[in-house]
Parts: structure tokens; C-alpha cells; sequence
């Protein structure tokens, strides 16, 4: 993400548009924050699930 923000700020120094380089930094919050949510509910997720006994097949 760190790469993309000098790349977002590279390209506003060459005259992109500022309102553009916020848009699309803000859309790299919300993904990030839409990743860590999905992680969570994934780690929640993973340990309800109950390994099988090791007497059933």
C-alpha cells in the first residue's frame, strides 16, 4: 500500500488531478479496512470448525 501512495503522490507532482489522489487513497482505506473485517470473520470462522476425533472415519 506504502508503494501505491508514492506512486498516487509521484503522479500528482506530474500533474494528476488532487481530488483523483484522494479518491483513490480513500478507496485504498476502505479495502483495507473491508480486508482486515473479512480476516477477522475468517479467524472467527476458523475456530468454530471442530477437527474430526481421531476414532471416526
Amino acid at each position: 500500500m506504502a508503494q501505491i501512495t508514492a506512486g498516487l503522490m509521484s503522479d500528482t507532482d506530474d500533474g494528476t488531478g488532487p481530488k483523483l489522489v484522494f479518491a483513490v487513497f480513500h478507496l485504498v482505506e476502505m479495502i483495507e479496512g473491508l480486508q482486515e473485517r473479512y480476516m477477522a470473520d475468517f479467524d472467527a470462522n476458523a475456530s468454530k470448525v471442530e477437527e474430526p476425533s481421531a476414532g471416526r472415519t
